[in-house]
């Protein structure tokens, strides 16, 4: 049984480095980064299901995540590939 769709969806990657300072007090800190950094991605997919017995499909799948943001070079982009068993009742 074969199958194709895409994926789009975003969020976004947040980082605090505090550098001086107490964690269990509630004064405000003078010496930390805070780095909010949105993205934005898109991941066409192609697979297939092959059944092996009516309760356990064999799937082979494939996609490549790729970004629409601007400036991201934290997120993985390229091809993935999935090999798994599925269980049906």
């Amino acid at each position: 049984m074969p199958y194709i769709g895409v994926t789009v969806g975003g969020g976004a990657c947040t980082t605090l480095l505090m550098f001086d300072g107490d964690r269990t007090d509630w004064q405000p800190e003078h010496n930390a980064v805070f780095h909010k950094q949105p993205f934005m991605a898109i991941d066409p997919f192609i697979g297939c299901d092959f059944i092996i017995t009516k309760s356990v499909h064999l799937t082979l799948k494939a996609d490549c995540l790729n970004s629409i943001s601007n400036g991201n070079l934290l997120m993985p982009i390229g091809p993935r590939f999935y090999f798994g068993c599925i269980f049906y009742h």
